[in-house]
This record gives structure tokens, sequence and C-alpha cells, in this order.
């Protein structure tokens, strides 16, 4: 069994449904609880659909999306990574995106975002 998960794609709303389903997948092989499987899913799928709508501005713009997922005994760390523009705060609306990070903090057991200089990499935790 892998217990490690990488897929890097193209930050474009099309290729978010291959996200959740190679996720899926990988949780499923890893014998993963459904509550677990549908919770982690809906976190990866908020964090990426974050990505397609907030870090690339430009058509220039190489749109990466990187998604890394380990399995540890009980814990499942989450890191979902950009090059674009950088995580310029919460919103305060639900347009802004502010709501949807809500609903990821209190899914995860710790969620940390680190702006880089060149995009955004957040880093969670699940123990499952």
């Amino acid at each position: 069994m892998n217990t490690n998960f990488f897929l890097k794609v193209e930050a474009k709303y099309e290729f978010l449904s291959e996200i959740r389903n190679a996720v899926k997948k990988f949780l499923i092989d890893n014998k993963l609880n459904e509550k677990n499987i549908f919770q982690l899913i809906s976190i990866i799928d908020e964090l990426c659909t974050n990505v397609v709508e907030h870090a690339y501005f430009s058509n220039n713009d190489k749109r990466e999306l990187e998604l890394r997922l380990e399995i540890k005994e009980d814990k499942i760390f989450i890191v979902v990574e950009d090059f674009g523009e950088g995580f310029k705060g919460e919103g305060h609306s639900k347009e802004e995106g502010g709501m949807g990070l809500n609903i990821v903090r209190g899914l995860v057991n710790s969620l940390e975002i680190i702006v880089k200089n060149q995009g955004t990499r957040i880093e969670a935790l699940k123990i499952l």
C-alpha cells in the first residue's frame, strides 16, 4: 500500500474532478472509512478550488497546482501549493473565499498558510 500521493496539474476548473477522483482512489486504496474520505475530499476540493479561483490572474502565468498527501499511522498530511500571486489574506465574504477556508479549518486539526515569494503553500493535518 502506497501511503504517499503526489499530483501536479494545471490549475483550471476542468482538472478539479480529476483531482477528486485520484484522491478518492488513493484514500480507498489506503482503506480509510467513508466519513474520512468524504471530509478529505471536501477539504482538498476547497483548497484546490481556491488555487484555481485566486492564485493566478494573468493568462501568461504557468498555472500549476501541486497536491501532496501522506498518511502516517492515524494522521494524514495535506499540502496544496501554487506558484501564483500569493495569498493576500482572508476575505470578508463568501465571494472572497474566506468562508471556504473557515470550513476547512473546522475539518482539520491544524492549518498553516505559507506565503512564498511566488505563490502559496497550505499545509494541513487531519487526525483520522
